[in-house]
This record gives C-alpha cells, sequence and structure tokens, in this order.
C-alpha cells in the first residue's frame, strides 16, 4: 500500500474507509521520499508504535570534488500505517520535565511533513537509537537527543503471512 499522501491521516471519513479496506488488503505499505536526492542509508528503530529512522539529502553542486554537506532528517512513522504521530514528530518537554502528549496525531491533524524534522548534521546521520537517560526514553541520534513519549517499553510481535 503507498502511504505517501497520507489519506488514512487527512482524508474524508470516505477516503479514509477506502484506504483502510485497501491497506488491509495489501502486504504492508511504503512512503516515498519526495526530495531530490534523498535517501535512507543507516538501519531503522521500532519504538513506541513508530519506525524511526534517518535520511541525508546531498547537496548538489557542479564541483563534485569538495566537501559536500546536506540536510539530514529523522523520521517517526506509525508503525501499522505510516501516519505521523505527533505533529513535528516528537512531543515536546514541559516545565516540570514531563512530556507534552496532547499534540499526537489523533488529537490534531498532521500531514505528511509532520513524518519528519531537520536533525543539526549536515552529513550522513546514524541510525536512531534508544537510549534510558536517568530513567527516561531519549532517541538520540549521533549527538543528538530528543526525548521519547513513553517511559515504559512494549514488545511487538508480527508474522507474515504467505498469499
Amino acid at each position: 500500500y503507498d502511504a505517501t499522501s497520507n489519506i488514512l491521516g487527512v482524508g474524508s471519513a470516505a477516503q479514509i474507509n477506502l484506504h483502510q479496506k485497501t491497506l488491509q488488503q495489501r502486504q504492508g505499505w511504503h512512503i516515498t521520499l519526495n526530495r531530490s536526492g534523498e535517501k535512507i542509508l543507516a538501519s531503522s528503530l521500532t519504538f513506541d508504535n513508530a519506525i524511526w529512522f534517518t535520511s541525508f539529502q546531498p547537496n548538489i553542486s557542479a564541483n563534485s570534488c569538495t566537501n559536500q554537506r546536506g540536510t539530514s532528517r529523522l523520521y517517526r512513522v506509525n508503525v501499522s500505517d505510516a501516519k505521523p504521530n505527533y505533529k513535528k514528530v516528537l512531543p515536546t518537554t514541559l516545565d516540570n520535565g514531563g512530556l507534552d502528549v496532547s499534540k499526537t496525531c489523533t488529537s490534531v491533524i498532521c500531514d505528511t511533513s509532520d513524518r519528519s524534522i531537520q536533525l543539526s548534521h549536515t552529513t550522513l546521520p546514524p541510525r536512531p537509537t534508544l537510549l534510558n537517560i536517568k530513567g527516561k526514553k531519549m532517541i538520540g541520534i549521533g549527538t543528538e537527543f530528543y526525548p521519547a513519549e513513553n517511559l515504559k517499553t512494549s514488545t511487538l510481535f508480527w508474522s507474515e503471512v504467505q498469499p
């Protein structure tokens, strides 16, 4: 199922119903990266009912012999249907150290731009890593750290069905 357009997240009730049926009939989903030259070059992390992965989009110039910087991104998509989980990917940290989970995509409308955020890295980003820092779950990408939603982990199982 091609989930690139996020119809399951932003479509009308009739569109969502149709696309949910289509997704159920398919053996998985995929999304297309629409930015020129953007590629996924590291493995993903599955945590918190989401798939976390990084991408890199090189700056293309006429002089290909120079050190090229680019744009690195962190993606977070729902495991079951590739919808975004949060407005701007992540919950924000409150003043008391807790997480503001009011901007989940079940509470607010999230579009395809909410699947990723730009990282500070301008080089190839490593894979996301789940970290436990003083009892708080964090997602680390190199030297950048972001809060994860839950403080508890849970086990997720799936099986491959042969047609």
